[in-house]
């Protein structure tokens, strides 16, 4: 019996999450420049065909890591935004999940800092993964001001907070990425808070 038009969308789906999964760990490792499509299929064990039959260019693939970064991230963030509780506790979840996140797909993070940096990259990228730092630094200022507001967070200029605040979560995603010996160390969200307790 023939697979229905849903099952092969599901299998086309999870092809293509294979394809963005380990071409954001070799974009990570090498960049923009130096990553070629044969190097995504000899890791990922797919052809280079397969690749070029969702994606025509390496730039369009690095594209949609981008957006793909940008759109789970995002998505996680709102539905944070809209749960109840103090904005202590807010920034706790925040946290909790940015890290989780970090930890899962650390190159997730690096190919976004690489397309920042890199002259390689195109413009229209670059500009996909600014407005994700963008975005999420609003999201992370928005909570410090309300917990300051709230008495819960620390009485400072609320942009010198986030910049320490993210700067602190991207450090941990480094050190997780590129430091193997740090990889079973799990800080503690307490702790990764203390800068913002006032």
């Amino acid at each position: 019996m023939p697979r229905s038009e849903q099952a092969n969308q599901q299998i086309r789906d999870e092809r293509r999450r294979q394809i963005l999964n380990v071409a954001a760990e070799i974009f990570a490792r090498k960049g923009l420049a130096e990553t070629r499509i044969s190097d995504i299929a000899a890791v990922g064990g797919i052809s280079q065909g397969l690749i070029y039959r969702y994606f025509a260019s390496k730039e369009e693939l690095l594209r949609a890591v981008i957006s793909n970064a940008l759109d789970q991230a995002l998505t996680g963030l709102q539905e944070l935004r809209e749960q109840p509780g103090t904005p202590w506790e807010k920034l706790y979840r925040l946290t909790a999940y940015m890290w989780e996140g970090m930890r899962r797909r650390p190159a997730y993070v690096h190919v976004v800092l690489h397309t920042l940096i890199s002259e390689a990259v195109p413009e229209e990228i670059r500009a996909l993964a600014q407005r994700y730092i963008r975005e999420s630094y609003a999201f992370f200022r928005e909570l410090i001001v309300e917990g300051q507001q709230a008495g819960q967070v620390v009485v400072a200029d609320p942009d010198e907070l986030t910049l320490l605040y993210g700067s602190l979560l991207q450090g941990l995603a480094t050190g997780a990425w590129f430091m193997d010996v740090y990889s079973e160390v799990q800080p503690s969200i307490e702790r990764m808070l203390r800068i913002l307790k006032p």
